[in-house]
């Protein structure tokens, strides 16, 4: 069964430090990983519509870093 392409959809990137060291030996930066994200999604026929980026406290010296993205497709108004 085929789905409907969605005139939108949402992505969550995500990066954790510790003591302002990246957690987990991931030393991909946010940016880069959102870079990735947005080309991915273009070759998939959808532009970048908005995002917004938080930074949360989870405990002393840790901090998660998101980005929530909407996409749009190319092809819808």
């Amino acid at each position: 069964m085929t789905h409907p392409k969605q005139k939108f959809i949402v992505a969550e990137i995500t990066k954790n430090w510790k003591e302002g060291v990246p957690f987990m030996g991931d030393t991909v930066i946010l940016a880069n990983k959102f870079e990735k994200v947005i080309e991915v999604n273009d070759g998939r026929g959808y532009r970048l519509h908005s995002f917004t980026l938080h930074q949360l406290i989870t405990a002393p010296g840790c901090m998660c870093e998101t980005i929530i993205a909407v996409f749009q497709d190319k092809e819808q108004p």
